[in-house]
């Protein structure tokens, strides 16, 4: 934890020497890595899983280069709120509280179309699992009312349960819990590509040339159903906002940083700009304590964009050849044809995977999405600052559960459900890069991100504001 030192009746920051200064290096700060671990398993599942292969399968090897750039886009974002709150001790949510205009305003937009968004992330989720667990079970050759009546049942069951384990689990073991996920995971599918007879001359293409897809005539013969109520913008921006998470993941994950108490995290923070002490070593500590965040975020992502690109892979090579894309209450059974290529037995292995993949990110996503609230009025609500984390644990959980029932049993097709959420994301990514621009004035001009950084949140910030408004314009007309 930080130490702090009354200067000119002002609180000076003096960071706490690294923890792997002496001896630790790089073996040191990687040990480090926690909250990367939970955003990226929460994160991976819909976008990874679902919307990654059904790209695949759409426009084959053509959106491996979209994959990168939405990955970058959000790499950028999300680092440059951890490195702020790393460097000034305070979440981004409380430096937003200041900007120009009325009090607290950018909090309450921000943090309003976040919590919005909880409840048709975790339906849509939700739903997809108990499709997935119709197919396990043998259920998929009933009748389709039969069907989704059972997905709406097994979807809400294991979303009662989430919340259920929600309320008791400690931070540590949520981290010791995601990470031997995520580790398995990982292994899993990596090995599958490996294995796979992919184009690798056409999956270069797809990754250096830059260019919209198209939707091909087998597409439209197939599956007019895609083709008309999805342009082939609205699937690159529902992809963009479901791959790596949104706004209402980073909020929370940055909170996750409290537990870790890197940098200036742990101090008392003043509704002035950060005052941190300018001598040479102290600067010196605190440019130090970069590593942290960067491993982390860096780490996480990573993760992100090896499960993307690899079901990107998969379905492009498997997939898309077959005419095959996942849709309706097939959305996850024709991956497994990712593993199935190599013996039947594999079957049981995607399903256990799929499982896993869906359940922990149901599992974690709302104790991200408690914090995601604590931060949202840490800002605006003084008392809060002095009430237990924990406490808001329950709220969360009867709102998100009750709003994402109703989602589960009115609309019938997930993707339906997620589409608002995965617009309203996108834009809220890009406009957190602008806010984080005006936000990292805060701190000392030796600590503030260098032209690279500022250039590459206008240019995350630009690409996501602007597919965001182009594909809700589509949506909503």
């Amino acid at each position: 934890m930080c130490v702090v030192n009354l200067m000119n009746n002002q609180t000076s920051i003096q960071y706490p020497p690294v923890p792997w200064s002496k001896g630790g290096g790089l073996r040191g700060a990687i040990r480090l890595f926690g909250p990367g671990a939970i955003i990226a398993s929460v994160t991976i599942a819909s976008g990874e899983i679902l919307f990654s292969s059904r790209a695949g399968a759409l426009f084959g090897y053509g959106l491996l280069w979209f994959v990168v750039f939405c990955t970058g886009c959000k790499l950028v974002q999300v680092y440059t709120g951890a490195r702020y709150m790393v460097l000034a001790g305070e979440h981004p949510m409380e430096a937003w509280a200041q900007l120009p205009g009325p009090r607290g305003w950018f909090p309450i937009f921000l943090g309003g179309l976040s919590i919005i968004c909880f409840p048709f992330w975790l339906g849509a989720l939700s739903l997809m699992l108990g499709g997935a667990l119709n197919w396990i079970f043998g259920l998929d050759a009933r009748p389709e009312l039969f069907q989704q009546l059972s997905a709406q049942l097994f979807g809400s069951g294991f979303l009662l349960m989430a919340a259920a384990l929600t309320l008791w689990q400690s931070y540590r073991t949520l981290e010791i819990v995601q990470t031997l996920i995520i580790g398995l995971l990982l292994a899993g599918i990596l090995v599958g590509v490996g294995l796979a007879n992919v184009d690798w001359l056409q999956a270069g293409r797809g990754l250096f040339v830059v260019g919209l897809p198209h939707y091909e005539d087998w597409v439209k013969q197939l599956y007019p159903e895609v083709v008309a109520k999805q342009t082939v913008i609205m699937v690159m921006v529902v992809f963009m906002g479901a791959i790596g998470g949104g706004t209402y993941d980073y909020i929370g994950y940055l909170s996750l940083f409290r537990e870790k108490e890197w940098g200036a995290i742990g101090r008392s923070t003043t509704e002035n700009a950060p005052v941190i002490a300018a001598d040479d070593a102290n600067l010196q500590r605190g440019r130090d304590w970069l590593r942290a965040p960067m491993i982390d975020v860096c780490t996480g992502f990573a993760c992100v964009v090896l499960f993307t690109m690899s079901f990107n892979l998969l379905g492009a090579t498997i997939l898309h050849p077959k005419h095959l894309v996942p849709n309706k209450f097939a959305l996850l059974t024709p991956q497994a044809e990712f593993l199935t290529q190599f013996g039947a037995g594999f079957k049981y292995l995607y399903q256990a995977g799929i499982f896993m993949a869906f359940w922990k990110t149901i599992y974690g996503a709302l104790e991200v999405y408690s914090r995601t609230v604590y931060e949202c009025f840490r800002p605006l609500v003084p008392r809060v600052r002095h009430t237990p984390f924990a406490r808001f644990r329950l709220p969360v959980c009867l709102y998100v559960v009750v709003c994402a029932m109703v989602l589960i049993w009115t609309v019938q097709d997930p993707i339906r459900i997620v589409e608002p959420a995965a617009l309203i994301s996108t834009i809220t990514c890009g406009v957190w890069c602008f806010a984080m621009i005006w936000t990292d004035r805060r701190l000392p001009k030796v600590l503030q991100m260098n032209a690279v950084w500022v250039i590459l949140n206008l240019v995350a910030g630009v690409a996501m504001v602007g597919f965001g408004v182009l594909a809700t314009w589509q949506y909503l007309v």
